[in-house]
Formats: structure tokens, sequence, C-alpha cells
């Protein structure tokens, strides 16, 4: 089975500049746990911040999310998977890297996001 089976095609992303608060109300807006950190010119992909790292790294650290940048709290080793990719070796370095999504780039763009859950909806749970 390949990523593009069973990937999640909607994927919202967030300027690194955004402020963490700018981030957590674009998740409530738009109902997902996580966001893709892209720079738009020249195009860049930082990585991925979730829910769990504004709760770790600003709530947790009693910060102000309005004067923290998402920037500062990106997961910035983040890879990418392509969506020919197979799931079974996809889930491998997901478990390896400790990831529970990865986005998905074909031909130098974003065409979505798999994650443990897409994996857990597909394989374990029937």
């Amino acid at each position: 089975m390949k990523v593009k089976d069973i990937m999640t095609k909607y994927v919202v992303m967030i300027k690194p500049d955004k402020s963490v608060d700018d981030a957590v109300k674009l998740m409530d807006d738009e109902g997902v746990t996580c966001l893709l950190v892209v720079r738009t010119h020249p195009y860049k992909i930082f990585g991925l911040v979730t829910r769990f790292d504004v709760i770790g790294k600003v709530a947790g650290k009693n910060l102000d999310p309005r004067k923290v940048e998402v920037f500062e709290i990106v997961r910035k080793d983040m890879e990418t998977v392509s969506p020919d990719d197979d799931v079974a070796d996809v889930a491998s370095k997901m478990f390896e890297k400790r990831y529970w999504r990865m986005p998905v780039e074909e031909d130098g763009r974003i065409v979505g996001i798999i994650s443990g859950t897409d994996i857990w909806n597909k394989f374990l749970k029937r």
C-alpha cells in the first residue's frame, strides 16, 4: 500500500513568523491538531508545529503565546515522504524517528500529510 492511498490531503500551513497565538487560533478554526510551517518566498518547509508542542514549549514554560513565534517551537528536523512510498516503510521510519506525522511532498510541493492515525485507521482499526 502506498502513502497516497491513506494520507490526509488537507494540510493547513502557517508562516514561521506568526505568533503561537495565531497558530492556536488557526488550528481551532480549521479543526486540526498540527500545522505545516512553510516560508513561501523562497519556498522552504521548516517543519511541523502541533498542539502538543504548544502545550510543552509554551504553556508548560508559562510563556505568552502572543509573544512567541511559531519558528521558535517548530520541529525543525522534519523529513518528508513521497506519495509513492510504501506505508510500511514510512511507518518504520516514523517509529525510528519518533514522528507522529510526516509531510508528503511531490515535485517540490506539499500534497498531504500522513499520520500515525492514518496508519492506525487503515491497518489496525477495522
